[in-house]
């Protein structure tokens, strides 16, 4: 096949001239970048339900804030911010990346708005902010780590 038989491969850097445990250890790191590129891909179901949630709580309180007319800013603010995590929710299997990053920065800024100028409010139900925050960044790290592994060992499926 090969006259001049190469050390490494040319497209996945498998070593052919290693012993047979570094070709074992070769494998074993190639199946786990694939089975953490697989396990991405099923976190972003739950991601989507997560986005899909809080977009339907917050036209929930348009709903109710609308009602009560407690002010147009506010009534603007939920029907926007849950538009924003409805669309993110349908994008995210086509633009992972950015359908995670938006919602997260937002509600991070959100939350950061709310600490410096009503710190007493962002304590109210901290479990819920803290959970909904901490399982889109999971998430958006899963999808960083999956990208990495797709351009680094070529794993297209």
């Amino acid at each position: 096949m090969y006259e001049n038989r190469p050390l490494y491969c040319e497209k996945c850097s498998y070593p052919f001239e290693a012993t047979s445990q570094e070709q074992s250890k070769f494998i074993a790191k190639q199946i786990l970048k694939k089975s953490q590129i697989s396990s991405a891909k099923d976190g972003l179901i739950g991601t989507r339900v997560i986005l899909w949630l809080i977009g339907a709580f917050h036209l929930f309180v348009y709903v109710l804030a609308y009602n009560s007319s407690a002010s147009l800013f506010l009534d603007l603010f939920y029907l926007v911010w849950g538009i924003v995590f409805i669309a993110c929710g349908f994008l995210v299997y086509k633009k992972p990346l950015i359908a995670i990053a938006i919602p997260c920065s937002l509600m991070f800024a959100y939350y950061l708005f709310l600490a410096i100028f009503d710190p007493e409010y962002l304590w109210n139900g901290i479990t819920w902010k803290a959970a909904l925050l901490g399982a889109l960044t999971y998430s958006l790290i899963n999808v960083v780590i999956a990208r990495r592994n797709q351009k680094e060992f070529s794993l297209n499926s």
